[in-house]
């Protein structure tokens, strides 16, 4: 998937450089490669264990098939120029883009990596596994358990401080103080 979108792109950019510009088809390479790389890009981070969930799959393909239909139908409307009706404040080439690329992935993307990976933080037995490993391939880099800081609250803040502060905030100006024509109201 990588390869197939980042050869894509390289032949898109390429094909800017023909002599005449950029061919039609060179558009739709770049939309390809776009598809390809984003999605792929995104299950390449996502993987745990070598392996991607079934859900976060769904996910990126419902992602390339947003950016394939926004990206095309961008570029299969055809160009009226300065008398083209408004889509929500915007020409309809921008606004598919605007929101179709940027605005919905944003709705439903962080939903679907927050509900994938709510479990997978470290559990009592793995951080001990990982510090036994840790002290096993380092030793001597990992403080031992006695010497390890414990979680502990935000201390308030001293006495002098808060009396600073009070200080300030009674020494700044008020309406009445800047404009002598409030006074007489």
């Amino acid at each position: 998937m990588l390869v197939a979108g980042t050869a894509a792109v390289l032949v898109a950019y390429g094909a800017a450089w023909l002599p005449g510009g950029a061919p039609r088809w060179a558009s739709w390479a770049m939309v390809i490669g776009v598809v390809l790389l984003v999605p792929g890009t995104l299950l390449l981070g996502t993987l745990r264990r070598g392996r991607n969930s079934t859900r976060l799959v769904v996910v990126a393909t419902a992602l390339g098939l947003l950016l394939l239909v926004a990206f095309g139908s961008a570029l299969l409307l055809p160009a009226t120029g300065a008398d083209e009706a408004l889509l929500l404040g915007l020409p309809r080439r921008a606004a598919i883009i605007i929101y179709g690329v940027g605005l919905v992935p944003i709705l439903f993307l962080p939903w679907a990596f927050a509900r994938d990976f709510r479990d997978v933080g470290l559990d009592a037995a793995r951080l001990e596994a990982l510090r036994r490993e840790c002290a096993r391939v380092a030793p001597g880099r990992v403080p031992p358990p006695s010497m390890r800081p414990a979680i502990t609250t935000v201390a308030t803040p001293p006495r002098a401080l808060l009396e600073t502060s009070r200080a300030r905030w009674s020494a700044m100006p008020t309406p009445r103080s800047i404009w002598p024509a409030a006074r007489s109201v």
